[in-house]
């Protein structure tokens, strides 16, 4: 099985590349600036610009997922502790 195939197969978008560039990206970080201001349009208007669902929910959970990493290593935290703590405290533990 190839390693596209295995991604499919696992349900995660095969077209890396992709999901860091151009308009999936800009809508991507659109969604997460509207949002963290707590603007439901501006948010609603951004995801409308894409149709690719899957993939904007992959690309802002690695977003999610860097941050929370790079936040616990800028804190001389382990990643894994800080996973575990988010796990525990919910989303008020956030950064």
């Amino acid at each position: 099985m190839t390693t596209d195939e295995v991604s499919r197969a696992e349900g995660t978008p095969a077209d890396t590349d992709d999901r860091y560039s151009g308009e999936l990206f800009r809508c991507v970080l659109d969604m997460a600036e509207a949002a963290r201001r707590e603007d439901s349009t501006r948010w609603i208007q951004a995801r409308c610009r894409t149709h690719r669902a899957d993939d904007s929910a992959y690309l802002t959970s690695m977003l999610l997922g860097l941050m929370i990493e790079s936040d616990a290593l800028r804190q001389g935290v382990h990643p894994a502790d800080a996973w575990q703590r988010i796990r525990r405290d919910g989303p008020t533990s956030l950064p």
